[in-house]
C-alpha cells in the first residue's frame, strides 16, 4: 500500500472548517463592503458576533477577543491570580496551564478519569492548597466535564473561582446549561479546528457585568470601555477581534447548530462501529449535547499505538492524539518540580493510547468506513 502524506489529494484531515458555497458568497459580498469602508477593527461585525453568541450560548455578555488564550487569560487576570495557584488537568492544550502563568499565577496540574478524560474531582481535591485561587475546568473534546457539578460544589465550598475552558464546546449542553453557562466564567477558542471558527478569535463568556467590563478594557489596552472614552484605567493589551475575523466567525457561528448535527452523524456512525470492539471512548449522559469537536478512542492496553498510527497514515487518514504528550510532559512543565514522572499514572496510561479519529460536518460514507476499517484492522493486527 502506498504511503500517503498532507499534500495527497486523498488525504483524510482530522477536521476541517464549515463553510457552504452560500456562506462563502456572504462573507465575500460583506468583505467587500467592509474594505470599501475602511472600518476593519472593532466596529459593528464584532457587535453582531457577541450579540450572536451571546444569543445562542444563553449568556449575558461576550467579549470577542483575538484568540482563546487570549480570553482565558484575561479571565485569570479579572479573578487576579498574582502569586496564586490555578489548578489546571494535563489533558488539555498547553496553552491552558501557559494563560496561568501569563496571568501572573501558578499552574498546578491534577490527574484525570480514564473514563471521561476530564479532570479528577479526587485528584483536584488532593491538589488544592492554601494558595490555590480557583480551578480550570476543561470541556476535552467537546463533551461537558461530567463532574461538573462536583467540581463546582467543591469549589464552592473551598471559596474558590471555576473557569470554563470551553475551546472545544461551543454548542455543548447538559441538564444544567449550556458550555459557558456553567461556572464563573468561560473562555471559547474559535480557532480553525474548532466547532466555530472565525480563524482566530476567543470568546470572554460571563454574566458578570463588571468582568465583561475588565475584558473590553483589557483588550484594547486598558481603555475605559463603559464610559467610552480615550481614558486608559488599567494596564491592558492589544487582544482586539478584527472586523474580517468578526465577519468570518459569525456567519460560520450561525452555521454552527447543522454542522454540530452533521458531525453528530459521524459520531453515531464510530460509536455503533467501534461498541463491540476493544477500543473505548467516553460515553455521552442521555440529554446532553456534545460538541464533537474531537472524536477519541482508547486503544487496548499494551496495544502498538505507532502501527496504529502508521496504518491511519497508509491510508491517508489523520491520526491525532488527545491529548499526548499531556502538559506536564511538555519540555517547559517537565522540568518542573510539581511535574516528576509518574505523579499523573491516569494521563500517562490512557492519553498514551488515544487517538482522535476524523471528524467533521460534510464527511461522506465512504469516509467514515474508511477510518472504521483502517483503525479496526490495524487493531486486530497488533493485539
Amino acid at each position: 500500500m502506498t504511503t500517503h502524506d498532507k499534500t495527497k489529494p486523498d488525504y483524510l484531515q482530522a477536521a476541517r472548517p464549515f463553510f457552504p458555497a452560500e456562506d462563502r458568497r456572504i462573507i465575500l459580498r460583506e468583505l467587500d463592503g467592509m474594505l470599501a469602508s475602511g472600518q476593519l477593527t472593532m466596529g459593528p461585525w464584532v457587535d453582531k458576533l457577541e450579540q450572536t453568541a451571546a444569543s445562542m450560548l444563553n449568556n449575558a455578555y461576550t467579549v470577542a477577543t483575538n484568540s482563546g488564550t487570549s480570553a482565558l487569560e484575561m479571565l485569570l487576570r479579572y479573578f487576579d491570580v498574582r502569586d496564586r495557584e490555578v489548578i489546571v488537568p494535563t489533558n488539555t492544550f498547553v496553552a491552558s496551564a501557559n494563560a496561568v502563568l501569563m496571568a501572573g499565577g501558578q499552574p498546578v496540574l491534577a490527574d484525570i478519569e480514564a473514563a471521561t478524560l476530564a479532570l479528577s474531582p479526587k485528584t483536584l481535591e488532593q491538589r488544592i492548597s492554601p494558595r490555590t485561587g480557583g480551578v480550570i475546568v476543561v470541556h476535552i473534546a467537546g463533551l461537558i466535564s461530567p463532574r461538573m457539578d462536583e467540581i463546582k460544589a467543591l469549589c464552592k465550598g473551598k471559596g474558590l473561582f471555576c473557569i470554563e475552558d470551553a475551546a472545544h464546546a461551543f454548542g455543548a449542553a447538559c441538564p444544567g446549561g449550556a458550555a459557558g453557562d456553567l461556572a464563573d466564567g468561560a473562555a471559547f477558542s474559535l480557532f480553525p479546528t474548532k466547532p466555530v471558527t472565525s480563524g482566530e478569535g476567543g470568546l470572554v463568556v460571563t454574566r458578570d457585568r463588571q468582568c465583561a467590563q475588565f475584558a473590553r478594557s483589557y483588550r484594547c489596552h486598558g481603555i475605559d470601555a463603559e464610559h467610552k472614552c480615550n481614558d486608559f484605567i488599567r494596564l491592558g493589551h492589544n487582544f482586539r477581534m478584527s472586523e474580517i475575523t468578526a465577519l468570518v466567525g459569525e456567519t460560520n457561528m450561525r452555521r454552527s447548530i447543522q454542522a454540530r448535527r452533521l458531525k453528530q452523524h459521524v459520531a453515531d456512525a464510530y460509536m455503533n462501529f467501534f461498541a463491540g470492539s476493544p477500543c473505548t471512548f467516553p460515553l455521552v449522559p442521555k440529554t446532553w449535547t456534545h460538541s464533537w469537536y474531537k472524536f477519541p478512542l482508547t486503544l487496548p492496553a499494551g496495544i502498538d499505538v505507532n502501527a496504529i498510527r502508521a496504518a491511519c497514515k497508509k491510508s491517508a487518514i489523520a491520526c491525532q492524539s488527545c491529548y499526548w504528550p499531556p502538559v506536564h510532559r511538555q519540555p517547559f512543565y517537565a522540568s518542573r518540580e510539581q511535574s516528576a514522572p509518574g505523579m499523573f499514572p491516569c494521563a500517562e496510561d490512557v492519553l498514551a493510547r488515544t487517538i482522535s479519529l476524523p471528524i467533521f460536518a460534510g464527511m461522506t460514507e465512504d469516509q467514515i468506513e474508511r477510518v472504521c476499517h483502517t483503525v479496526i484492522a490495524a487493531v486486530k493486527a497488533a493485539c
